[in-house]
Parts: C-alpha cells; sequence; structure tokens
C-alpha cells in the first residue's frame, strides 16, 4: 500500500500558497528510487512551508527535517508540536470565529505586517500563520476572504484540526530555521535525500523570502556540489529558467487540484477543478 494512502488522513494542516499535498503520491514514488539507489536514511524539506512533506513522508526515513527561513512558519511548527503551545493557539483562535468582521479584518491585516517576525513568541507566530491561512484567498495569506460563513467555518477547522493533525503533524521531526545554503551544509551527505521546493521565480511575491534570477543561479551552482541525492520540483511557469541550468525534467505531470479550496476574489466562490503543470528535477 503506497504511504500516501496510509497517511492520506494526516490531513494539510493549514492552506499555503505553492503547497503541494496533490504531489505526494509522486514525491514519494521518486523518494523511494532516491532511497533504494544508495541508504538513504535523511530526509531534508529544505524549504519546508506547510510541512506537508516533511509530514507525511518522514515514516520512509529514520531522521526527518523540517526547515524554513522564515521565523514565523518555523515557529509555527514548533507551536504545532508542543501540547501547551498547541493550546494556546487555539485559546487564541477561538474567540475569532465571534469576532465582528471588522474586527477579523483588523486583526488579519494587523498580521500580514509583522516588522520584526524573529521576536514573535512561538504561540503569537502559530495564531498568525495559521488565521492568516483559515481566512485568506487559497491560503495567500494576503487577500481576505469576503463570505463571514466560509471564514468562520475555516476558524473552526483550524480549531479542530490542532487537536487532530496537529498532535501527529510534526511528530518526530526536527525543526529548523536557516537558509537552504546552511541546511545543505549542516546535514549533506550521502545518506542524505534533500526535497527543494524553492519560492516561485514567477508569481513568488507572496513569500517572505522571494527568489529572483540570481538567486536561482547561486541556487543551481550549490546543487553542484551536493553529496546527497536531491529532488527538485518547480512549477511549470518556471520551466524555462530551471531547464537553462538542469536541463530537461525527469518527470512532468499536469495535475488537478481537486481538494484545495479555491475562492474567486470577487465572489468567494469554491472553484473545484484547478491545473497546474509540475516539474521533477533528480
Amino acid at each position: 500500500m503506497s504511504i500516501y494512502n496510509k497517511v492520506f488522513n494526516l490531513d494539510s494542516l493549514f492552506s499555503y500558497y505553492g503547497g503541494k499535498f496533490y504531489l505526494l503520491s509522486d514525491i514519494e514514488k521518486i523518494a523511494k528510487k532516491a532511497k533504494n539507489k544508495v541508504n538513504t536514511t535523511v530526509l531534508v524539506d529544505t524549504f519546508g512551508g506547510s510541512g506537508k512533506v516533511a509530514a507525511n513522508l518522514k515514516p520512509l526515513f529514520k531522521e526527518t527535517i523540517y526547515n524554513d527561513k522564515d521565523p514565523l512558519l518555523y515557529k509555527t511548527m514548533v507551536a504545532v508540536k508542543g501540547p501547551q503551545t498547541r493550546e494556546d493557539v487555539k485559546t487564541l483562535l477561538k474567540p475569532l470565529k465571534n469576532a465582528s468582521a471588522k474586527e477579523q479584518k483588523g486583526i488579519f491585516y494587523d498580521m500580514c505586517d509583522v516588522k520584526f517576525p524573529e521576536k514573535v513568541p512561538v504561540p503569537f507566530a502559530g495564531f498568525n500563520i495559521l488565521y492568516r491561512s483559515a481566512v485568506s484567498f487559497s491560503g495567500d495569506m494576503r487577500t481576505f476572504i469576503k463570505d463571514r460563513k466560509i471564514r468562520d467555518k475555516k476558524i473552526e477547522n483550524m480549531v479542530n484540526k490542532l487537536d487532530t493533525v496537529g498532535k501527529t503533524y510534526m511528530k518526530n521531526v526536527e525543526l529548523e530555521n536557516k537558509d537552504y545554503k546552511d541546511i545543505i551544509e549542516t546535514y549533506d551527505s550521502k545518506n542524505t535525500l534533500f526535497y527543494f521546493d524553492p519560492p516561485y521565480l514567477t508569481g513568488g511575491k507572496h513569500y517572505t523570502y522571494s527568489f529572483n534570477k540570481e538567486d536561482y543561479e547561486k541556487f543551481f551552482d550549490k546543487l553542484n556540489d551536493i553529496k546527497g541525492k536531491y529532488i527538485l520540483n518547480e512549477s511549470g511557469t518556471d520551466f524555462d529558467t530551471v531547464k537553462e541550468y538542469l536541463g530537461a525534467p525527469s518527470l512532468v505531470k499536469t495535475y488537478r487540484n481537486v481538494g484545495a479550496l479555491n475562492f474567486n476574489k470577487g465572489t468567494d466562490k469554491e472553484i473545484k477543478n484547478t491545473e497546474r503543470k509540475e516539474g521533477f528535477w533528480t
């Protein structure tokens, strides 16, 4: 049985721009091939984001590392992992379901403008990310959903997920808050598999730490020095840039992201079928 099927009940904890939950089946297959070639025991989810890859593929490896340079995302995983900090985040989330629309919107946009994320306490960082994800358009954390019923339902679901998904989501996963160059230096070995899902070059403005063309060039140079194996996943919008440095992808596939909650910005109506092309380099 596929590990994807076995852990499918390990639901996404929160929506996140560029999330890869619908790719997990193929990521698993590629990871297994890499593992079978050498004695791969360590998985490093280098640009961890919402943690979907680390959380769901950890049964394949003896050691799994989640990393993200964004302090708020890293601290969210710390908050989710700890029983007391999970309760603290729930305590902060629950009152917002009954708050006025003005209060909900005001808190949302205040949270979009955190000046010193490295100084935000762990529970408040978790509250920031999980609330913004719950009440934003397609998890972009920037666009406030207009429909009150949708917002309230998603806040309620988020609180419930912290009780169910939260207990196991980052269990047995080591958490890091480093730049990708530092995380490679720390964990690179012949027994390591790196999963790379860097910020989009096209449309990457949603990320706190975006990549430009020069960043991509430095990233590709770093890949040449890796002792272990890697899986690089890129959106079809960035294929031309990646091909310049790494050639053609080993797998290209168009995915129908049926399970995602995507809302039209003007009407908040669900878009049930969205398609996107993704490529993998190994």
